[in-house]
């Protein structure tokens, strides 16, 4: 089967911007976690959206609520 380099490239495309979505995951945590409320509120999208982490809307509702905590207005209008 020949695969044409429209879906090879399609899929690798795919491929590096799950790869880029887990990357940024990573850091977003990694500030959340020092108490960054914009950190912890766009962790929080990407737990509710399943994006570069497995969803989860437990954690993405506790990362929301730190952030408003913060005044951090995005998090405080959901």
């Amino acid at each position: 089967m020949k695969v044409s380099r429209t879906v090879l490239k399609t899929s690798l495309n795919w491929k590096q911007f799950r790869l880029s979505l887990i990357e940024a995951a990573k850091w977003f945590h990694k500030a959340a976690e020092q108490n960054d409320p914009e950190a912890q509120y766009q962790i929080g999208l990407m737990y509710h959206k399943g994006e570069g982490v497995f969803q989860n809307f437990q954690q993405a509702v506790k990362c929301f609520r730190k952030a408003a905590k913060q005044g951090y207005a995005p998090a405080q209008s959901g």
